[in-house]
């Protein structure tokens, strides 16, 4: 019940945030409208994720585990140059 409620709380301040700034744009600036819409939109996935999800990992563990194999690789190599 207590998720549902803060789901329906963010979604509503996404929302706002989106109708708030579409309109000081604009007519003619689509694109712009796109990127605030895309990116609130985002911003909203994450926070649903976290809210929903709080052990996922952050992005420090992401970079981490995307490059470890690289370091160890580097490391190999110098070992073995002379």
């Amino acid at each position: 019940m207590r998720l549902t409620v803060w789901t329906i709380v963010i979604t509503i301040i996404a929302i706002a945030i989106v109708l708030v700034e579409t309109r000081i744009l604009p007519k003619d600036q689509r694109k712009e409208r796109a990127a605030v819409t895309a990116v609130t939109a985002l911003g909203w996935l994450v926070v649903l994720m976290n809210l929903y999800f709080p052990d996922l990992p952050g992005p420090n563990e992401f970079v981490e585990m995307s490059f470890k194999p690289i370091g160890h690789w580097l490391t190999e190599y110098a070992e073995k140059r002379p």
